[in-house]
């Protein structure tokens, strides 16, 4: 699986042309980068702290895709 990444070098080239140029900047962070990945196998996980459904606590979810920092 391809994990976009940016080194600091480059963020540090943009920000100094930006700032040379007058141009306006905005953050944006990007969090669903890797809920498309497919999984092979079965991956079941607890219940995200404060998503804990109360009628059913031990509950566990099983994941159709991939999420962030699943190895």
């Amino acid at each position: 699986m391809f994990s976009p990444v940016i080194k600091l070098t480059m963020i540090r080239i943009v920000c100094t042309i930006a700032i040379s140029k007058g141009w306006e900047t905005r953050q944006l962070d990007i969090n669903n980068t890797f809920l498309n990945g497919f999984l092979a196998e079965d991956v079941c996980m607890m219940q995200h702290e404060g998503f804990i459904d109360l009628e059913r606590p031990d509950l566990v979810c099983k994941l159709d895709k991939a999420i962030y920092g699943l190895k």
